[in-house]
């Protein structure tokens, strides 16, 4: 399994194309802040040898935050659970039963920060993986107009493949830790059917290896996944979510406010911080469970006036995403251009989505320059 992570769900505006960038600028640093989480591209992302002795993360969507819980705590269980095929009757059973718990599954972790439940991250993967664009899991609004919403059953991806997220095509092969219990079909033309997406044949016959034998691996434990007699067939699924698990094992997550992690007690106080901001763009708040109060600024304006505010110290490295001209910021900051993959305008019946060129990243003036800064400055806490 490659530890080039990422989220195992479609995620739409994530960071992962810009992601290489912002490491390149932010460099080394002892706290790592990520306000707005979701997808965790930017901080699954940062090379090994950047790794921040401290991470802070935090979503305001309850599923998010428990998904991400519950894949650090005990990603075996959420593998099992998430490891399941698309059904369509399934698919809004499920939309309703975690819609109808999504306020007890915030105040929970809001109450407790070890809480986590796993058949609701993998419910919620799993249907995330299968919802076409948005109302996964959102308002009551959501829930009537997408209670007709078929899965996702065309083709996605690269080359055609089939499905996304957690069904892709790949997270459906034999996992690579243990020996390939696959079965190889010939097709009508003479080639191999296999790996076609989560309803391949192979996923679904016993196993033709013989089954385990042992009584377990000394230590009084029976062992799962060998051959016929396992109690579940280990896939890719498995291997994806153990290494999410690793990375994450150190890092904190909140639910809740993004301001709750921007205090010194969770940033400078540490030492040379790095915070990367992607709020919710001016317009698209609903698109991410956030809501405009009246007479309030939009929740970009509001993350905007902190980065300013907290951009000239020195021990804070910031990364604020947004639209070409959503944020007018000082001249002391850096504007980089890169272009997304599309996001939800990619469904557009006419497949061209121009916001896709339109995203900037502004960074505060102690961010690194490429080609400018040679070393890197060392403050008092720094490792």
């Amino acid at each position: 399994m490659s530890e080039d992570l990422k989220a195992p769900f479609p995620a739409f505006g994530g960071k992962g194309r810009a992601a290489a960038l912002v490491w390149e600028r932010f460099g080394t640093v002892v706290n790592y802040v990520e306000p707005f989480l979701f997808s965790a591209a930017v901080l699954l992302a940062c090379p090994e040898d950047q790794r921040p002795r401290v991470e802070t993360a935090n979503d305001l969507n309850g599923f998010v935050s428990n998904f991400w819980r519950a894949i650090r705590a005990d990603s075996e269980a959420v593998a099992r659970e998430a490891d399941y095929p698309v059904i369509e009757t399934d698919l809004h059973a499920r939309h309703r039963w975690l819609l109808a718990r999504a306020k007890d599954l915030r105040e929970r972790l809001d109450a407790d920060p070890d809480y986590y439940d796993v058949k609701v991250a993998a419910w919620w993967v799993w249907g995330a993986s299968a919802w076409i664009g948005s109302g996964w899991c959102e308002s009551e609004k959501h829930r009537i107009r997408c209670q007709n919403q078929p899965p996702l059953l065309g083709a996605k991806g690269e080359g055609g493949a089939c499905g996304t997220g957690i069904h892709a095509t790949g997270m459906h092969k034999p996992s690579r830790q243990l020996p390939d219990l696959s079965t190889r079909q010939v097709g009508e033309g003479g080639g191999h059917k296999i790996g076609f997406g989560i309803h391949a044949a192979s996923m679904r016959e016993p196993s033709r290896q013989l089954p385990h034998l042992g009584g377990g691996d000394g230590s009084g434990h029976a062992r799962v996944g060998f051959g016929v007699n396992s109690s579940t067939v280990r896939t890719r699924l498995h291997d994806l979510f153990a290494a999410l698990s690793r990375r994450l094992r150190h890092t904190r997550i909140a639910c809740g406010d993004w301001s709750r992690i921007c205090t010194p007690a969770v940033t400078y106080r540490h030492g040379l911080t790095a915070v990367f901001l992607d709020p919710p763009y001016e317009g698209h708040e609903h698109l991410y469970g956030h809501k405009k109060g009246k007479g309030e600024d939009a929740l970009s304006a509001r993350v905007r006036a902190w980065a300013i505010e907290q951009g000239e110290r020195k021990d804070m490295r910031i990364a604020l995403c947004g639209y070409e001209g959503e944020h007018d910021m000082p001249a002391t900051w850096e504007c980089v251009a890169w272009k997304a993959k599309g996001g939800y305008g990619n469904q557009r019946s006419e497949g061209d989505n121009e916001n896709a060129a339109r995203e900037r990243i502004y960074f505060s003036p102690a961010c690194l320059r490429p080609g400018r800064d040679v070393g890197q400055l060392v403050f008092a806490g720094a490792r």
